[in-house]
């Protein structure tokens, strides 16, 4: 008897999920002085962003950072809601993984994404 077990294996991003950070940075921009393009050279595969997306620093230690390096006026909560609502589903590959999972497949997704990027993709996207 074959007792081997397969999974598949997604990552989150642009698979999954589609993301775009001209998206988080447009919406930043409403409380700094900066431009859109600054904002986006701050958090767009950053030294700042890799930083905490490591795990190096707390989301309130990447906020406070992030505000300081961008001149951000806001909310704790202002900001994550700004930086983390940049996602939209890839439903050729979403409709994939669901339609594994109803056929009884494990499936697994990896990411090397934040905290902050987490729980607005757990409370967003019901597949996740």
């Amino acid at each position: 008897m074959n007792t081997e077990r397969h999974w598949v294996i997604f990552d989150l991003g642009k698979v999954l999920l589609d993301f775009d950070f001209a998206i988080a940075a447009k919406e930043l921009a409403r409380y700094s002085p900066q431009e859109e393009e600054q904002i986006l050279e701050s958090i767009n595969q950053s030294p700042l962003l890799h930083t905490f997306e490591r795990g190096d620093w707390s989301e309130a230690q990447f906020f406070e950072k992030l505000s300081v390096e961008c001149r951000l006026e806001a909310s704790l909560e202002e900001l994550k809601k700004g930086f983390a609502e940049i996602f939209t589903p890839v439903p050729s590959m979403v409709g994939f993984m669901e339609s594994l999972k109803e056929r009884g497949i494990p499936v697994m997704v990896f990411s090397n994404t934040n905290v902050t990027a987490v729980d607005y993709i757990r409370a967003a996207f019901p597949f996740f």
